[in-house]
């Protein structure tokens, strides 16, 4: 076995021998996330891997292949976490197999998608019971059963793997709060990515088990080296998770439709506790394996989760709007390449959130960012405030100001 692993540096060494890594933060966001599940100190995490099809999700997760109290699942059916059923093979629940602590990995989520609406409500359902810590069902023959209590809730990691259809399921059950943070993958240079798939040589496995069982040491070290305590943040990133957190929970809140696309109802906006505890407890744990250092890259890795839980289409728009100080409905339908009527929907879902001001001038409807907002977007994505506003008239559009954009 090549030699331990003792640091993040060291972890994405390993796996960068293996396979094309672009991205030095996924692995020991990955590693926080997984060691969680065993810090009673700690609130745990529950996670969305989102990347591309066939691109890297399921090596990241093959890494923890050995960890223990890690176990991977395909899929499920409303069955499968706590069941009824009776079998002289043993028991039928997963949860109940697993027992009060443990950490799933899931290679594919968004199969639910395949799912009838009935089936999809259920899964969902049952996951936010889980995440929780106390499942109670009741079965068709009277019997009742349960996995954790309400005085004495269960601990559980979910880490799940899924392409940008996530957006679909988190779009759909969001008026209940979505119980995970999202991580999406960088970009991965795709030529580099091919060739090093091309490249595996005939020790390809040898070397996946050996990765695998060096990453279970050093999961079992940082657990086995986990304090009574944690520090608590600095106050400055603790203000910025805060701020992050109210933003996005606003950001991604819904306004129900009519099948004709009119709005019927914007639900009262997600309150931002859930998701500032979860990059709280991320924080922390990514500080307390890096030494204890709050390095840049860790408030980076830490406000990337709080802006990737805002769905795709919305944050188009609002890296849009934060570059310039207004646009109207064209400008911004020409600059991200959608649909001028699609994008009225979001800026007006964004809008009945409070996120987004609309004014009309001249005839048109134009928006503008919460300046608040504007500036804390601008600072972490790293995107010029421009004075001037964006345009589009017909197939034309004309930016009124300099700098440059891209999404």
């Amino acid at each position: 076995m090549s030699a331990p692993i003792t640091s993040f540096a060291e972890l994405n060494r390993a796996y960068g021998e293996i396979f094309h890594l672009n991205d030095e933060c996924v692995l020991p966001l990955l590693a926080s996330v997984v060691v969680c599940g065993k810090a009673s100190a700690l609130r745990h995490v529950w996670l969305y891997l989102i990347g591309p099809s066939s691109g890297g999700k399921g090596s990241l997760l093959s890494a923890f292949g050995q960890v223990g109290f890690c176990s991977y699942i395909s899929d499920f059916t409303p069955n499968t976490l706590l069941s009824g059923a009776q079998s002289s093979a043993g028991e039928t629940s997963l949860l109940k197999r697993l027992g009060t602590n443990f950490v799933i990995l899931m290679k594919e989520f968004t199969s639910i998608l395949s799912k009838s609406p009935e089936t999809q409500d259920q899964l969902m359902g049952q996951l936010r019971e889980v995440y929780d810590g106390y499942l109670r069902k009741e079965t068709g023959l009277g019997k009742t059963v349960e996995w954790g209590t309400s005085k004495q809730p269960n601990r559980s990691v979910f880490i799940m793997a899924s392409t940008e259809a996530i957006y679909k399921v988190q779009e759909k059950f969001s008026e209940m709060g979505s119980r995970g943070l999202n991580y999406v993958m960088h970009d991965a240079d795709r030529i580099a990515s091919t060739l090093v798939a091309m490249r595996k040589s005939k020790g390809f496995d040898a070397q996946i088990a050996d990765l695998q069982v060096r990453v279970a040491n050093y999961v079992a070290g940082c657990v086995r080296d986990l304090p009574a305590e944690f520090p608590e943040l600095d106050p400055a990133l603790e203000g910025k998770i805060a701020a992050v957190s109210e933003f996005v929970t606003r950001a991604r809140s819904i306004v129900t439709r009519d099948f004709r696309g009119q709005k019927q109802l914007a639900l009262s906006a997600e309150m931002p506790m859930r998701v500032a505890t979860q990059l709280q407890t991320a924080a922390k744990m990514l500080i307390h394996l890096n030494g204890g250092r709050c390095e840049d890259w860790i408030t980076k890795t830490i406000m990337k989760c709080a802006l990737d839980c805002i769905p795709k289409q919305s944050n188009l728009v609002l890296r849009c709007l934060a570059q310039h100080a207004k646009a109207n409905t064209g400008g911004v339908a020409q600059r991200i390449g959608y649909p001028e009527e699609r994008c009225t929907e979001w800026l007006e879902n964004l809008n009945m959130h409070g996120v987004v001001d609309a004014h009309k001038s001249g005839g048109r409807m134009y928006w503008s960012l919460r300046e608040d907002y504007r500036t804390l977007l601008a600072e972490q994505l790293h995107l010029e405030k421009l004075t001037g506003s964006l345009e589009a008239d017909g197939d034309d559009w004309a930016q009124m100001g300099t700098g440059n954009y891209a999404v």
